[in-house]
């Protein structure tokens, strides 16, 4: 404040932020100067006084910015002073208040200024800026990457609505321009992709990440005929596979299931996720009869339960665990294990027992009389 007092210059700016609101003043300002928004009318006239001296000969000029002073309650607060003044004995030296006039200038300014702007051509700056990004970073910018990625949606939504220039559309082609690439996210993922290829070599596995779901939609489209020539020469580039190999996949799905149940040593059940899922979808296709005779010996060499109830199941694993753990089988009255074998073995006599059931007892040499 000092060296803005003693400035004797024909021009000196002091910027300030919340420090000259209330309580200083400072001699000689000629001008105050609106640059930051304020909801509180009260700081906005206090800010306001930096630039008024009662009985000064000043006629000092405000240049608002950002409209602090053309806000409703400012002028509300002013008219309650104007009614309250007169009505209250004022002090001698009180030479009356002080007006001002409003005259506009700026928004005319503004106003002109957005006129300017809406004249200049800013496309062939933007397309300008557009080969320098494809040259820098080998590729389209995308929607949400900026003004620039906006400005290319831009044009391709021109030119399906045929507001494009003929003339723009030369220049776009020109330099490869992609029109069919209005989704970001498809560019998005397709640039995971890409790396996600280079480093391990194929392409992503069911399951391993969200890439597999958009690779499989894209296989989709191709098959329909609904994907772009520019979005199916992109893939061509990079590799991408468009037939599945299912028995890999298959396969692979198998060898998870198993690792499972040597884990946790029971068959993973419906509710236990993608696993319990897909071993559903194989009892389903053993019973509608389009399960391959290989894949179903293979599942029943290690012991796959093809039925479904679950909780015969989880009866059947504690019985085989109980035995590894005691070399014996319960007894009746032992514990629940026990009743459960004297009811399989009631059913057996009955005929009432299934031979996937029997089968599966039999195999872990389980008694059908006690001796």
């Amino acid at each position: 404040l000092r060296r803005f007092r003693r400035e004797t210059g024909k021009l000196h700016v002091l910027f300030s932020i919340n420090m000259l609101i209330e309580g200083l003043h400072v001699e000689g300002v000629d001008a105050a100067m609106f640059l930051r928004r304020t909801e509180s009318y009260v700081v906005a006239l206090q800010q306001l006084g930096r630039c008024l001296k009662a009985g000064s000969d000043r006629h000092p000029v405000v240049l608002d910015f950002v409209n602090n002073l053309s806000g409703r309650s400012v002028y509300e607060a002013m008219s309650r002073e104007l009614v309250y003044h007169p009505a209250i004995r004022a002090p001698k030296s009180f030479k009356g208040f002080m007006e001002f006039e409003v005259t506009g200038f700026l928004s005319d300014i503004r106003a002109r200024v957005d006129d300017m702007l809406a004249e200049l051509d800013a496309w062939p700056v933007m397309y300008e800026r557009l080969i320098e990004y494809k040259e820098r970073e080998g590729r389209w910018p995308q929607a949400a990457e900026g003004k620039l990625g906006n400005w290319c949606n831009t044009q391709r939504i021109a030119r399906k609505k045929g507001t494009l220039s003929e003339d723009y559309i030369s220049q776009l082609d020109r330099i490869g321009f992609e029109w069919e690439v209005q989704d970001s996210r498809w560019m998005q993922y397709y640039e995971e992709l890409k790396v996600f290829m280079s480093v391990e070599h194929r392409c992503p596995k069911r399951g391993e990440n969200k890439l597999n779901i958009w690779c499989n939609t894209q296989r989709q489209a191709w098959k329909k005929g609904l994907l772009s020539e520019e979005r199916t020469r992109l893939l061509d580039s990079i590799g991408f596979r468009w037939e599945q190999d299912l028995d890999s996949l298959w396969t692979e799905n198998w060898q998870q299931v198993l690792a499972y149940y040597r884990k946790h040593e029971h068959w993973p059940k419906s509710q236990e996720g993608r696993l319990g899922a897909w071993c559903n979808t194989q009892r389903r296709s053993r019973k509608q009869g389009v399960l391959s005779l290989v894949r179903i010996r293979q599942m029943d060499a290690e012991g796959f339960i093809w039925t479904v109830d679950e909780k015969w199941q989880e009866n059947y694993e504690m019985l085989k665990r109980f035995y590894t753990e005691n070399q014996r089988w319960p007894t009746a009255r032992e514990n629940k294990l026990g009743s459960w074998c004297f009811v399989q073995r009631r059913s057996m006599k009955k005929g009432e027992l299934s031979p996937e059931r029997r089968e599966l007892l039999e195999r872990i040499g389980f008694p059908w009389s006690l001796k």
